[in-house]
């Protein structure tokens, strides 16, 4: 049971790195 949890923790905060970065991506884009 313990290794579900941490294996979903990893997926939820590597889920929530990509899509910060692609909103920087985004960002950087409409400054230019």
């Amino acid at each position: 049971m313990s290794q579900i949890l941490s294996i979903g923790l990893l997926i939820v905060s590597v889920a929530l790195l990509v899509s910060h970065f692609s909103d920087i991506k985004k960002s950087r884009k409409i400054n230019e």
